[in-house]
């Protein structure tokens, strides 16, 4: 039971991210886009836990977990930096 709320949170969360990340293209929100960012992360990570179970049973699946948790450690950092680089004052 808790992998279908676990997936329609990961398709509910993505889908709010991704319309925030258009609507922010549109308004220029700083604060959207971060949103957004968040978002995706968000469910790029919530993915994580449905892959690993799905591993268990085919070892071929190790690489998309590898994959997905690449994503998600390269995306928190891209999004700590630009966070960071936006705070300091130049």
């Amino acid at each position: 039971m808790w992998r279908a709320w676990l997936f329609v949170f990961l398709l509910a969360a993505c889908l709010v991210g991704i319309m925030l990340g258009m609507l922010a293209q549109l308004t220029g929100s700083a604060t959207l886009k971060r949103t957004a960012e968040v978002l995706v992360l968000i469910s790029a990570a919530a993915f994580l836990p449905l892959l690993v179970e799905h591993a268990l049973e085919k070892p071929l699946m190790w690489a998309v977990v590898v994959l997905d948790a690449g994503m998600v450690v390269g995306g928190v950092i891209a999004f700590t930096r630009e966070l960071s680089t936006r705070r300091t004052p130049t």
